[in-house]
């Protein structure tokens, strides 16, 4: 198993990546990104996407068990006469296929974003958020990291096709400086 950039070398394996229904409640969108959009997206520097590879050794056989994308972003807080905008780090996508669910690689796909929003903020640029659009469904799964749902005075942005969605945040905490 192995985590690495979606390429296009890769990009046959979208075609067996199966997000259980059960688990999302717009499953189709995220298959279809992976097949369609997500090498798209990175060539235009909208999102970088990572797959979770399986890589059988007997078989020589390799399948896609999960993947995340993420941008840059920010929160916005909305004040009387202005926004603020605090950077951030977008989990914009996020799915396990439905044959490696329950497995623990969506934890290990949301511990990376973390891994990537702490190396940013050390070394490159500041971050003080990572926030995301969630399916509904996926709200319990969100919270288990410490995302709140936004109050009404944030908002981040969206999409056409995530307007149901849950915008949700997790504040990093400061950085320790010796």
């Amino acid at each position: 198993m192995y985590l690495s950039r979606f390429i296009d070398e890769d990009a046959g394996l979208a075609f067996s990546f199966k997000v259980n229904p059960e688990s999302c409640g717009n499953n189709s969108h995220y298959e279809e990104y992976l097949r369609f959009c997500a090498i798209t997206d990175q060539k235009s520097g909208k999102g970088v996407t990572h797959v979770l590879v399986d890589e059988c050794a007997d078989s020589h056989k390799k399948a896609i068990v999960g993947f995340i994308t993420l941008k840059a972003s920010c929160l916005n807080k909305r004040y009387e006469n202005y926004i603020s905008g605090h950077p951030s780090i977008e989990i914009a996508e996020l799915a396990v296929d439905m044959d490696f669910e329950g497995n623990g690689y969506g934890t290990d796909l949301v511990n990376y974003a973390y891994v990537v929003a702490n190396k940013l903020r050390h070394e490159y640029a500041g971050i003080e958020y990572i926030v995301t659009c969630a399916d509904p469904v996926s709200e319990f799964f969100y919270g288990k990291f410490g995302f709140s749902r936004l109050e009404d005075y944030y908002e981040v942005p969206r999409e056409g096709w995530n307007v149901d969605c849950i915008p949700m945040f997790h504040k990093l905490p400061e950085l320790k400086f010796s």
